[in-house]
């Protein structure tokens, strides 16, 4: 079945469904309307059912992993289309994804599952704002200073740890470890994997 009657078959189902928006869309995402679902790529699949979803005035859109297994360009580009809908206040988008460089693009807000548990529900400007990573030397760690720490990585030759209290641990080490600054990826990972590390 084509993407034309695939269309032709979702649209009777919105009331305010939209074929300028959707027109308007095929355009900008240069699908082939003539040509079959089955044959097209993951990529262009992809930005088919957004099309489609963007197309009958929905104020929800739930999006389950959308940038998984699409190459660098077409992710890019699909991030930015997200980040566009985004600006309009009167669509919510919910984004789930393992991809933390995509949310760091376009997240507003961001929630930490971890096997089922909220781990942090915040603006993502807090999130990124509130934490540090830091480096150094493994003869730095003893039971004082993992106190300061929400998860440490031991390593070979010295260890990483995610830490909220920046500023005491500036005071406790000094310049004898690296403060820089935790991105989603760092946060997540240090607070998962690196818990069976912490003391």
């Amino acid at each position: 079945i084509s993407l034309k009657n695939l269309k032709a078959a979702t649209a009777p189902f919105y009331d305010r469904w939209s074929e300028e928006r959707f027109q308007e869309l095929a355009r900008r995402f240069e699908l082939p309307l003539d040509k079959k679902f089955k044959k097209l790529s993951h990529g262009t699949k992809t930005k088919f059912a957004l099309a489609l979803a963007l197309s009958h005035g929905a104020e929800l859109v739930i999006l389950d992993e959308p940038t998984s297994g699409l190459d660098p360009v077409v992710r890019r580009e699909l991030l930015d289309i997200l980040a566009g809908l985004l600006q309009d206040e009167r669509v919510a988008v919910l984004f789930s994804t393992h991809i933390t460089a995509d949310l760091e693009r376009t997240a507003d807000f961001v929630t930490f599952l971890n096997e089922g548990r909220v781990v942090f529900s915040q603006p993502k400007d807090d999130v990124l704002g509130s934490w540090g990573v830091v480096k150094g030397g493994r003869e730095l760690l003893d039971a004082e200073s993992r106190v300061l720490f929400d998860g440490v990585r031991v390593r070979e030759h010295g260890f990483e740890a995610l830490t909220s209290r920046i500023p005491e641990a500036r005071r406790m080490f000094g310049d004898r470890v690296v403060i820089d600054r935790a991105s989603l990826d760092d946060i997540m990972v240090l607070m998962t994997k690196g818990e069976r590390h912490a003391a």
